[in-house]
């Protein structure tokens, strides 16, 4: 699946936007997802909302578009189950993501540790114009 998808874009290099939303990913599909990621360095807007990527796949994500996709403007890791070590890893890269503009960490049980990490990246990353939060349990 996600490793056929990885192999088929080597010579996608163009690729400016990918929706996976709810494609079922699994933890041993990071490595295709990584495949991915690090292929596509025109990417703009990338959803990967509703999959279960836990902490481990905000790790993958995070490392692959901080190094590799500094044009990315949307990002949708909602419904993803990151919890607070997730949004910390999306945190910790956000000040490679300068181009972001659109960030959605909706329904991933993030609390307000995670939102601490996100909270100190937040005042240097002066692109970003739209954070969505919902569902999550930051009180």
């Amino acid at each position: 699946g996600i490793q056929a998808l990885a192999n088929c874009l080597t010579s996608c290099s163009k690729l400016i936007s990918l929706h996976l939303a709810q494609s079922a990913f699994y933890p041993d599909a990071l490595d295709g997802l990584a495949g991915i990621l690090k292929k596509c360095s025109e990417l703009t807007d990338l959803d990967l909302h509703g999959n279960d990527l836990t902490s481990d796949g905000a790790l993958v994500v995070m490392s692959c578009i901080g190094s590799n996709c500094q044009g990315l403007t949307k990002l949708d890791l909602g419904h993803a189950m990151l919890g607070d070590v997730g949004a910390a890893a999306v945190a910790d890269e956000l000040g490679r993501c300068t181009a972001l503009t659109h960030l959605a960490l909706v329904n991933n049980s993030v609390t307000s540790d995670g939102v601490k990490h996100l909270a100190a990246a937040l005042p240097s990353h002066t692109s970003l114009k739209e954070l969505h939060l919902g569902l999550n349990r930051i009180w």
